[in-house]
């Protein structure tokens, strides 16, 4: 992750074929977003949705059967 300011990181994309992503975070919220087409909108969920997803991928949870 790159820190970009206050409450804003972008994913560490090294390749112009790998994804990349950054997320900013307010009271509550956090907004993420396509780092290479960010004309292409924001998905904004709740802090704690946001951290249940991340808990889920660290914890292995989201692999196809």
């Amino acid at each position: 992750m790159t820190y970009l300011g206050p409450g804003l990181r972008r994913s560490a994309g090294g390749s112009p074929h790998e994804s990349s992503v950054e997320i900013a975070q307010a009271p509550g919220l956090t907004c993420i977003r396509d780092a290479k087409h960010r004309h292409g909108g924001t998905l904004e969920i709740s802090r704690r949705r946001f951290l249940d997803f991340i808990r889920a991928i660290k914890q292995d949870r989201l692999r196809r059967p």
